[in-house]
């Protein structure tokens, strides 16, 4: 049973091998079944030969098995035939036919060192860019964007317009100087700067062209107003306006005069009419005796008043002794004043002082009390701790202490013995306060926001 299942299997394997392998053995012509409109084969599977492709790419897909050195293929979508010209068989080897009519090949992008010896001829009429090569055809005419010159010109020579369409070479002529009736160099010296495409004035007559950029504006903005260090321009009536005016005048004046007058008035002798002399500061006027109608003046600057003694409603004494102060108004005392002696009151209706700011003495290190801190704050910024003397003071001192940095305060006596109600002896913290007072030169007391 097992034999015969072997052999059965060897039957089928020697089938399948036929099949693959098979081969029909010709010994003579192949015809037609009786149709003759039949084919006998199809080129396309022949070896060699002639075949008709639709494209290049199926002509290029052709087996190796079916090539044959020498076939001609003929292409339907260009209509070329080629001619397998090698025998290695390669897509490289295919090489067109022509046989002596004019054949249309769209070329695409050339890229040979040399064209076949087959193509003699070519009616191309337009290429793309040609990036290298050497042209060794006929000269480029002007027309064709060429000089239609076959050498170049000598040195220094430039190519020039003949008038006719045609260009030649022209020893160019040598530059001249500039004059006031022809152009030409001008050197860029002297007044002149800058390069070429850019020259600049430096200078006119002298004048650096940056001073004159800087006047030509203080002209331009010329006024006949009251301004600030801009030049006076006269306007349609010929006044202006201006401030202080400073000159040497002479002749008459006619007309109203407004403002202050400075300098020397030696021979004026009336001004009769004149009701406001506004600041007068002349050096000289010996011969002026008479201002019979003016009532308004400025600010005296300086002299010796000689008339009647000044009245306390216009500012002065109403007395003619030097030791005269009328307090019994009310009046404003301006400027510092400093009293030696003990200022009293009435210790009646209240009296009081009013409108005074305490004088702060800012410290940040150790500090001995001065007779000048009486009635003073004296504040303490250090972060660090620091040592306040108390030494011997008048009778009555007094002052304040601040504690306004992170640094404890701590008061020490020097001949003077300083007494706390809980014998502190420093500060409590930051932004403490402590009042020092003298009862006696040698004895203070503390009192305030104080520990140990």
């Amino acid at each position: 049973m097992n034999s015969r299942k072997i052999i059965l299997l060897i039957i089928v394997f020697q089938l399948f091998y036929f099949l693959a392998n098979a081969q029909i053995k010709l010994i003579g012509n192949i015809t037609t079944n009786g149709i003759a409109e039949y084919p006998t084969h199809i080129d396309s599977l022949s070896k060699g030969g002639y075949m008709s492709m639709p494209t290049i790419a199926l002509r290029d897909a052709i087996p190796a098995l079916r090539r044959k050195y020498g076939m001609l293929v003929f292409v339907q979508a260009d209509g070329v035939i080629y001619k397998l010209n090698a025998a290695t068989l390669a897509n490289a080897d295919w090489v067109a036919l022509s046989f002596g009519a004019t054949t249309n090949v769209d070329a695409g992008t050339l890229s040979g060192t040399t064209l076949n010896a087959t193509v003699t001829g070519s009616s191309l009429t337009s290429v793309g860019t040609i990036t290298s090569g050497v042209w060794s055809a006929t000269t480029i005419d002007v027309a064709h964007g060429g000089t239609g010159l076959s050498a170049i010109g000598s040195a220094n020579q430039v190519l020039t317009s003949t008038g006719s369409g045609t260009l030649t070479w022209t020893t160019a002529s040598a530059p001249t100087d500039a004059s006031v009736s022809a152009k030409g160099i001008v050197q860029l010296a002297g007044d002149l700067g800058g390069i070429a495409s850019l020259p600049t004035v430096n200078t006119v007559g002298g004048v650096n062209s940056s001073t004159i950029s800087s006047n030509n504006a203080l002209v331009t903005a010329a006024t006949n107003n009251n301004t600030n260090s801009a030049i006076v321009r006269r306007d349609g009536t010929g006044s202006f306006s201006a401030g202080t005016i400073t000159a040497a005048l002479t002749g008459n004046v006619t007309g109203n005069v407004t403002g202050n007058l400075t300098g020397n008035a030696t021979t004026a002798t009336l001004a009769t009419n004149a009701t406001t002399a506004g600041n007068i500061t002349a050096t000289s006027n010996t011969t002026l005796t008479s201002l019979s109608n003016l009532n308004t003046v400025g600010t005296i600057t300086s002299g010796v008043w000689s008339g009647t003694a000044v009245e306390i409603a216009n500012g002065g004494t109403g007395s003619t002794t030097k030791n005269f102060v009328d307090l019994t108004s009310v009046q404003t005392v301006a400027g510092a004043k400093t009293f030696n002696n003990a200022i009293s009151g009435s210790n009646t209706s209240n009296p009081t002082i009013a409108g005074f700011s305490v004088n702060i003495n800012t410290q940040t290190t150790n500090y001995t009390l001065l007779a000048s801190d009486n009635g003073k704050i004296i504040n303490f910024t250090n972060n660090g701790a620091i040592t306040l003397t108390l030494p011997v003071l008048t009778t009555g001192f007094n002052c304040m202490i601040i504690q306004s940095g992170s640094g404890v305060i701590t008061l020490t006596g020097s001949s003077t013995t300083v007494k706390n109600k809980n014998s502190f002896t420093k500060t409590a913290g930051v932004n403490s306060i402590v009042t020092i007072i003298y009862l006696a030169t040698n004895t203070a007391i503390t009192i305030g926001d104080m520990s140990n």
